[in-house]
């Protein structure tokens, strides 16, 4: 099943855009919090974004839960857990350690990073003009998501 992009049901504060986003990319949904409030203050067009995403994205299906069919749910699925349990192998541990570290080395967190740090170059560009060095607060903004960018791709 691919991965979907909805507003979220569970991490919202107002319509779920900035939770569904920070879900989406299986991130803190503070720091999409936070980047979005600079964004607003680089630029006020983002208020509208906001709104035109809260549209076009749908909001997360609930989840049915049939409270009475439950614990009949519950035993099978330890059964099935059971049979496959029983089932694995050595060898088939050493794949799946091998396939986890796989996944642990790709590291999302530098493409943000990196998309971060580019979109606050690209602020700063367009807004300092040669030999000026007074910063306002669009500046000092999208300086913020640059030392931000690089904070996380030290981290790794």
């Amino acid at each position: 099943m691919s991965k979907r992009l909805y507003r979220s049901r569970n991490n919202k504060i107002f319509l779920g855009v900035l939770g569904g986003i920070a879900e989406y990319m299986e991130v803190d949904p503070t720091i999409v919090r936070i980047i979005y409030i600079l964004l607003c203050l680089a630029h006020g067009a983002f208020i509208l974004l906001y709104f035109l995403m809260a549209i076009v994205m749908p909001e997360a299906p609930e989840e049915d839960v049939n409270l009475e069919r439950l614990p009949e749910k519950v035993d099978r699925i330890i059964e099935e857990v059971d049979k496959a349990v029983d089932k694995i192998t050595k060898k088939d541990m050493e794949r799946v350690k091998t396939e986890v570290m796989q996944v642990k080395e790709r590291n999302d967190t530098r493409f943000f990073a990196v998309v971060l740090i580019l979109l606050g170059l690209a602020m700063i560009a367009g807004r300092v003009m040669p030999f000026m060095f007074s910063f306002g607060i669009k500046e000092s903004a999208a300086l913020v998501l640059v030392l931000f960018g690089i904070y996380l791709l030290a981290r790794g």
